[in-house]
């Protein structure tokens, strides 16, 4: 049986066959309609598909619509900005590893550091958070001027719309500075006034700290060194410092948000010779503070578990490594088995020391492990937070290359699989250091310039 397409060229030719032997002008209509109805139209019809054929045979609106996905669909399948778990700057890094002839990876590779504050010598006693509104904000000292100052970083990077400000023009003030973010969701840094001699608490009146700021002093009469604070989990600002005189660690428990009443100093280790350098403290998973600090009559590291929110009662301190002369430029954080992890310095052996507590309290079942060991002296001015996979992150001044260095731990405890690198080596850097986790992320460093006198900031290669 001839095939459509063969009875179509037999149904052409005889029409153009009878075209040829017709004479001009006769009537052809009559045959050439015959010849549609009977031949031509069935063949298109089943050559070409109708609509409903055409519909039965592909998607119509309604079966597209339900096979893809709504954008309902794929807001509740995949997570929005800002809730995913690495930063599109991760994301793009990664995808340059994977496809380095697609993408450049320098930007991946390299530290970005940049400068925030030149005017003067600026930068000393830095302290570094990240606001509510996702930016970095950073205190430190202007030495020129020996003021407290606030800077207000202008994006995540703080590359751009950065504003700095003298926040305590008294006399001289705003060494040994701590920042963080209060439960009311604005800043709250204490600091030192060495004019009088105090220990005095800023609490902003906004963001930037830019207007409506409250000054406080808080503790009076040679005290607030080594100056550490935190929010405490009664959303009350909780300081740690050293009462000079007497060579004692106080803790003071805020009244209030802003510490302009209700104020209660104490004094939780009493000694006997300077006992209390180098203070750092943190809220622990039970609610309570935990303070680090270096014992330099016996040259422990010393830790503290306070007995209720105030620490008044109830308080224990331990010494928790006695190896050697060690716990110099402590910083405490609180990992996410909701253990104290500390950063440190080994003045014996030169070397940066990071210890994990075995409880809450750090009396039992420590471990104390050397990170870096690759030159003598370094683990100056440490500084310790928390990444988001859960690891410790560590920031801190390497004195035999005067290079700002950042230490990013293998486990929870750091015992295995650290990475140490160099951030920032032009001249003399990264004195004074800060770390933070970014909202993408990443952590940033806050850290002081002594060549240049400048405050800087850095973010280390992206992982």
């Amino acid at each position: 049986m001839p095939s459509r397409r063969g009875v179509a060229l037999l149904v052409l030719g005889l029409v153009l066959g009878t075209m040829l032997v017709t004479p001009a002008g006769a009537h052809v209509s009559t045959s050439m309609t015959h010849l549609w109805s009977k031949h031509l139209r069935p063949l298109a019809v089943k050559v070409f598909y109708t609509k409903s054929q055409s519909d039965a045979r592909y998607y119509k609106k309604s079966d597209s619509d339900a096979r893809y996905y709504t954008k309902s669909d794929s807001d509740a399948r995949f997570a929005p900005v800002g809730q995913t778990s690495e930063s599109g700057f991760q994301a793009y890094c990664a995808r340059a590893r994977s496809n380095p002839r697609s993408y450049p990876a320098e930007l991946c590779d390299a530290s970005l550091v940049v400068t925030l504050d030149s005017a003067g010598v600026v930068g000393e006693f830095t302290s570094l958070a990240i606001g509510t509104d996702g930016l970095p904000i950073l205190s430190y000292r202007d030495a020129t001027n020996g003021d407290l100052k606030i800077l207000h970083c202008g994006n995540a990077a703080c590359t751009a719309g950065n504003q700095a400000t003298a926040v305590d023009t008294a006399g001289n003030v705003g060494s040994d500075t701590s920042l963080a973010i209060g439960a009311d969701g604005l800043p709250v840094v204490s600091y030192r006034d060495a004019t009088n001699e105090e220990l005095k608490v800023l609490h902003c009146g906004n963001p930037t700290c830019t207007s409506g700021n409250d000054l406080t002093p808080v503790d009076t009469g040679f005290v607030g060194y080594d100056i550490s604070l935190a929010v405490g989990a009664d959303g009350q600002p909780v300081v740690s410092y050293l009462d000079g005189p007497n060579g004692d660690l106080k803790v003071l428990h805020c009244g209030n948000a802003a510490c302009t009443s209700g104020n209660q100093a104490t004094v939780v280790d009493p000694g006997p010779v300077v006992v209390a350098t180098d203070t750092s403290v943190a809220t622990g998973a039970d609610g309570l503070p935990v303070v680090s600090y270096y014992d330099s009559d016996d040259g422990d590291l010393r830790i503290l578990h306070c007995g209720n929110a105030a620490c008044t009662a109830g308080n224990q301190a331990t010494s928790v490594d006695t190896v050697g002369w060690v716990g110099e430029f402590s910083s405490l954080a609180i990992g996410t088995d909701g253990l104290p992890v500390v950063s440190y310095r080994d003045g014996a052996g030169g070397d940066l020391k990071v210890l994990h507590c075995g409880n809450a309290a750090c009396t039992s079942g420590n471990v104390m492990t050397p990170v870096d060991q690759s030159s003598d002296p370094l683990g100056y001015d440490t500084s310790m937070a928390i990444g988001t996979d859960g690891f410790p992150v560590v920031s801190y001044w390497d004195g035999s290359n005067s290079d700002l260095k950042f230490l990013h731990c293998g486990n929870a405890a750091c015992t295995a699989g650290n990475q140490a690198i160099a951030v920032d080596t032009a001249g003399t850097v990264g004195r004074h250091t800060s770390v933070a986790i970014g909202t993408d992320g990443l952590p940033v460093v806050s850290y002081h310039d002594e060549t240049t006198g400048d405050l800087k900031f850095a973010r280390p290669p992206v992982p």
